[in-house]
């Protein structure tokens, strides 16, 4: 028997009608079964690594460890997801040198201020990428509010031991230009679009003949062939998300830094959503942020004291820093709403995107002004796919957050990763 190779599917998809398109979800409408199979058990989809710096403030605490995690003020744009998430208190940041700005940022992802090894996003999408699911898979790292000169300090992704990945995307236009540029399909032959797209006449005209079940049944069918398409590659348009007018700003450019926040995320969820990403890197600023915190539209921007810079209030754990970490909060929980109302694009799996999601939230510190980096407070929102029990505090008895990073390898499905990754401890966290 000749041997099907990739390039034989592809030639046999393009060649494909509506009707041949339709004919599995035919079967479905008669009265037949179709086998559906399950989620791998206790794996999670994807993870997003979230940054802030500088730490917290009190108000990012947790008020009450007893009961149905009632959040502080600062985290409280979160609590409606509350049940989603594992909250860490007593983590070590072991940057093994002194707690500063700098040596925080570098252990953030990589577990360790010497560099020594790559950072956790790059190890997790690398052994993706190996796996031969042929998923694009790009590595997202994307930031916001960053200064306009990028030094060695303000990197928290690494692509090798000591190596800065510059694949670092500060603003809106350009992340988008560089995730869904390709797709465009103004730029795709007409031969190479999606088989669903060049057949979406006859396809919406058998859908609107089809009762309510039959046509939620349709669409999940067309979503797990745009599944297929995109890992044969195929080019379909897969979100309606415009290219962003913002191209370069400053972190001072206060009437423009709410929408550039807006919009980074936005094209995070957007690849996700695609299935042209399974892991993402935000970086919300950098450490020693200069960034005028009077941004158009927040509540900084009405308060009574006078412009200030992130980093100057951060040390002074003011009032306006707690709104700013606020206001982060508030960013973070439109990410994670987005998620949560989103049914989860593999046909294959049950429940949202979040149900199957990771967002670690990571800062170099607790309290910021004392650098306090043996009580870090960090976050894990979403179900992980089942791989642990959500909804409750994690003491970690100052154990080293890089044991969070192996945590989340395993939870991806990489329990190869060395146990000792970030050079502190062994193995995934104790209690989680």
């Amino acid at each position: 028997m000749k041997k099907i190779t990739s390039q034989n599917r592809r030639r046999a998809i393009k060649k494909m009608g509506a009707a041949a398109i339709a004919a599995p979800f035919m079967n479905i409408v008669a009265g037949g079964s179709m086998a559906r199979a399950a989620c791998q058990s206790n794996t999670a989809r994807r993870v997003i690594f979230y940054y802030h710096p500088t730490g917290v403030d009190e108000n990012w605490w947790i008020d009450d460890f007893t009961d149905s995690l009632r959040f502080g003020s600062s985290l409280a744009p979160l609590q409606p997801y509350a049940d989603k998430l594992v909250y860490f208190r007593n983590l070590a940041i072991e940057h093994g040198l002194d707690g500063d700005h700098r040596n925080g940022t570098i252990a953030s992802l990589v577990g360790n201020s010497q560099r020594s090894n790559r950072s956790i996003d790059v190890e997790l999408n690398e052994w993706l990428r190996q796996q031969g699911t042929n998923e694009p898979l790009l590595l997202n790292y994307l930031g916001f509010a960053m200064p306009s000169i990028i030094n060695e300090d303000h990197f928290i992704s690494y692509v090798n031991p000591g190596q800065p990945n510059v694949g670092l995307l500060t603003n809106p236009q350009e992340a988008w230009d560089h995730i869904f540029g390709p797709l465009v399909e103004d730029n795709i032959p007409a031969d190479k679009r999606s088989l669903i797209d060049r057949n979406k006449a006859e396809l919406d005209a058998l859908r609107s003949q089809l009762g309510n079940i039959e046509k939620s049944k349709l669409d999940k069918h067309l979503a797990s062939l745009r599944q297929l398409e995109n890992r044969l590659g195929a080019k379909p348009s897969c979100t309606d998300m415009l290219r962003p007018d913002i191209s370069n700003y400053t972190q001072r450019d206060v009437d423009v830094l709410q929408e550039a926040s807006d919009l980074t995320l936005d094209i995070a969820f957007e690849a996700m959503k695609c299935g042209l990403s399974r892991v993402t890197t935000i970086s919300h600023g950098a450490g020693q942020s200069d960034m005028n915190i009077k941004i158009t539209g927040t509540a900084m921007a009405t308060h009574p004291a006078p412009p200030s810079s992130y980093m100057a209030e951060a040390h002074s754990l003011s009032e306006q820093y707690s709104l700013v970490k606020t206001w982060e909060a508030q960013q973070l929980a439109k990410l994670v709403s987005k998620l949560a109302n989103t049914e989860e694009p593999d046909s294959t799996c049950a429940g949202s995107m979040l149900d199957n999601s990771i967002i670690y939230v990571v800062s170099p510190f607790g309290l910021s002004a004392p650098h306090d980096a043996r009580d870090a407070r960090h976050l894990m929102i979403g179900g992980a796919g089942g791989a642990w029990e959500t909804g409750r505090v994690v003491d970690a008895n100052h154990t080293p957050h890089s044991r969070n990073l192996v945590s989340i390898a395993h939870a991806m499905g990489h329990t190869s990763i060395a146990p000792d990754f970030g050079g502190w401890g062994s193995g995934p966290m104790p209690g989680l």
